[in-house]
């Protein structure tokens, strides 16, 4: 299994290369698990699904977790353990995009 560490370090690698190898991009757009495999040399799991996307300007991507019953609903700490405070990007979220999802979990909660 990946840490956090290896999944930023893929993610920079992949990247980094996407900025400067047209080919590569076009492929990261187009085929996101074959570029994945062409940069690591490994296969993602064939449920996994991998979307790259172009800069397009402002944009954030939410993945919502698993629903669960009243009773197994997490605490606003549990959820901060969850995502670990790493971002989209793999790198750590700055303080103010940390304070803006807290901000957005209160207005939802209620």
């Amino acid at each position: 299994m990946y840490s956090s560490k290896d999944i930023g370090a893929t993610i920079q690698s992949i990247t980094a290369r996407a900025v400067i190898d047209k080919d590569f991009r076009a492929l990261c757009l187009e085929q996101p698990k074959a570029a994945y495999k062409q940069a690591t040399g490994f296969e993602l799991p064939s449920g996994f699904r991998l979307r790259i996307v172009d800069n397009a300007g402002a944009d954030y991507t939410l993945v919502l977790p698993d629903p669960r019953s009243d009773e197994d609903e997490l605490e606003h700490s549990d959820l901060e353990r969850t995502t670990g405070g790493i971002g989209a990007s793999g790198k750590e979220m700055s303080e103010p995009s940390r304070e803006w999802v807290r901000d957005l979990m209160k207005r939802h909660r209620g």
